[in-house]
């Protein structure tokens, strides 16, 4: 809950003038937030329209980037263009049971035209949601990671909603 309290309280009530309170720095200082629960590995948060990257944090550093990290496991732009393409056939009812990203195969646990859960054999996994303008990614590293990697993706997720992005 702390979390999501600060998450809360980031830029909220302040201008975009504030030079540490721009939206884009309040959506990487959220993106670290979300490695640093310690559940999560990776989180991105691109573009719906184009699943082009707005910005990624990686819990292996404690700093924020607007480009995806040459670390092993790390998801790329053909991940994105997957992911995207998951929500957009959820909304027409294709049956998708399983994705491969970074050369990871993955099933589809659910999804529909909001989420979407993913879990490899070894037990990690990827989660997504979907907001009006963005697609939030959360990539966990074990089956003990599950729960708080669905806070926070919950998390970001309604709070971007809430903004209108």
């Amino acid at each position: 809950n702390s979390w999501k309290e600060f998450v809360r309280s980031g830029c909220v009530g302040r201008t975009a003038s504030d030079s540490d309170c721009t939206m884009g720095s309040e959506l990487e200082r959220v993106l670290g937030l979300a490695t640093n629960t310690g559940f999560v590995v990776s989180s991105y948060l691109i573009h719906r329209k184009d699943t082009k990257l707005v910005g990624s944090a990686s819990s292996s550093s404690s700093s924020s980037s607007s480009s995806v990290a040459s670390l092993s496991g790390d998801l790329d732009a053909a991940d994105f263009i997957v992911v995207g393409k998951c929500f957009k056939s959820a909304a027409t009812t294709a049956l998708i049971t399983s994705i491969t990203l970074s050369n990871v195969p993955y099933t589809i646990i659910r999804l529909d035209d909001t989420a979407m859960y993913c879990r490899a054999e070894d037990g990690s996994g990827v989660m997504a949601a979907k907001t009006g303008h963005h697609i939030i990614i959360n990539v966990y590293d074990g089956p003990q990671s599950v729960a708080g990697c669905a806070e926070a993706l919950e998390s970001f997720a309604e709070y971007l909603k809430e903004k209108g992005r």
